[in-house]
């Protein structure tokens, strides 16, 4: 912030939208948004705080959209509420991958693949399959998670090993899932905002 401000570019932050995210944001000569970011410390207990109250968060958020808004474009050529709520369970569900992993075979390396969201929205088409089975697997997933963790005192602290030498623990794992979802989860949420202060000019 301090580079930008000396250099006279404007930036909008720093600011924190959610626990444990604080971020910059940089309109570039091509009209593009750069966003910097960090991670502030944040306890364990908000952590899995966040990981456990993020399911009933996003389904209050598509309950108060309504059917009929699902499909609607977050913004011009944005993904739809639909297709964003799908993203958020596809990416928790890679995540369950390691997380498993981590914590049934801690220290141990694995290979996981990585893959585009847009490829992934695309094949699965996501554009059309109705959101509940989605948010049923996450809710599923998530207690499933937060069960092993409440059964082993050192769930946190274990670790997953990737053949590159990157090593994470359960902590950051959780804590970037947690932190993906609720991202999107704002844009929802953001969405529902937009509309009801649409219904109100109209009145």
């Amino acid at each position: 912030a301090g580079r930008l401000e000396k250099a006279g570019i404007a930036f909008q932050g720093p600011e924190e939208p959610y626990p444990g995210w604080r971020q910059i944001l940089v309109t570039d000569p091509d009209g593009y948004v750069l966003t910097f970011w960090e991670y502030p410390p944040l306890s364990d207990e908000e952590i899995l705080r966040i990981y456990r109250e993020g399911p009933a968060r996003l389904r209050a958020a598509v309950d108060a959209l309504g059917p009929a808004n699902l499909d609607r474009p977050r913004a011009p050529n944005k993904w739809t509420y639909r297709q964003i709520v799908h993203h958020i369970v596809d990416a928790d569900m890679g995540t369950f991958q390691v997380l498993s992993l981590a914590l049934a075979l801690p220290g141990r390396t694995i290979t996981t693949n990585v893959w585009d969201p847009d490829d992934w929205i695309e094949a699965l088409r996501c554009v059309e399959r109705p959101v509940e089975p989605a948010l049923n697997l996450l809710e599923a997933a998530r207690m499933w998670v937060l069960d092993v963790v409440e059964h082993l005192p050192d769930a946190l602290d274990r670790t997953v090993k990737w053949p590159s030498g990157h090593e994470a623990q359960v902590r950051v794992l959780l804590r970037q899932v947690g932190g993906h979802g609720l991202h999107h989860t704002l844009q929802l949420e953001e969405g529902v905002r937009r509309l009801r202060a649409g219904d109100q000019a109209k009145s």
